[in-house]
């Protein structure tokens, strides 16, 4: 008996001193190890402009020129350009020094591909448990590597509610077998969930599962989404062609 409780002593104690040392990671650590960050932008003129020019948006007024296009069920994504709608699309990645973040969490300098402004609606999730980026049966889907994604859930004058899952980790474990990879997000226990706010937003590795969580403000909400990915990805995005380079000499400047 004297040498279980000596044995479960010395597991707590080795249990303890895990936690310690994931307490004390670093940035890229964290990053590898949970596949995301969770960060703020901080309070400043450009995220007020930010938040002011999105909760114009989600009043209906948009500019001229600009319309909306149903993508997937319950949602609705601004055309043809968010790039060309605001340059503080741009100006709150420079502002934040994104750039010198994503260098710090992959190692890689990425660029900006795409910038999404979405709309979303009361309804089943548009998109449920699921990976951007999946290996099955031998068949890849997706950019390969993987691309990251930040995304922003603004409040936009309603209250603060979940809109993302994600399983952290779950980007370094990926089964060949699709239903395999599915079920594994039934016996993983560990979520983690990303609520709507007036300056917090997610970095994820995009083959991390991850899900939509249902819309349930009846005027729906907006997320903006940036993606980011290595130069001979860029192909694959086709739209703002002028982005990527825009997106470079805004951070060389600073």
């Amino acid at each position: 008996m004297k040498l279980l409780t000596r044995m479960m002593s010395l597991r707590r104690c080795r249990a303890d001193a895990s936690r310690s040392r994931v307490t004390a990671m670093n940035d890229p650590q964290e990053y590898y190890l949970k596949g995301y960050a969770v960060r703020a932008f901080r309070s400043d003129h450009t995220l007020e402009a930010l938040n002011r020019r999105l909760c114009e948006v989600q009043s209906g007024a948009l500019r001229p020129g600009f319309v909306w296009e149903v993508k997937y069920k319950n949602t609705r994504d601004l055309r043809p350009s968010v790039f060309e709608y605001d340059d503080v699309f741009v100006d709150i990645l420079i502002r934040n020094d994104i750039p010198s973040l994503l260098r710090r969490v992959t190692g890689l300098d990425l660029t900006l591909a795409h910038i999404q402004l979405r709309q979303t609606f009361p309804g089943k999730s548009y998109m449920d448990w699921h990976r951007d980026t999946h290996f099955h049966n031998g068949k890849v889907t997706g950019n390969l590597p993987p691309v990251h994604k930040l995304i922003f859930y603004p409040r936009a004058g309603t209250p603060s509610r979940p809109k993302l899952a994600v399983i952290p980790g779950s980007h370094r474990r990926m089964f060949n077998n699709r239903w395999r990879d599915l079920a594994a997000v039934v016996t993983d226990g560990t979520r983690a969930t990303i609520s709507s706010s007036d300056d917090g937003y997610i970095l994820f590795d995009t083959s991390l599962q991850h899900a939509v969580i249902p819309e349930t403000d009846p005027g729906g909400s907006l997320r903006v989404i940036w993606e980011f990915c290595r130069d001979f990805q860029l192909e694959t995005f086709g739209r703002n062609h002028s982005l990527p380079d825009s997106y470079r000499a805004r951070a060389a400047r600073g």
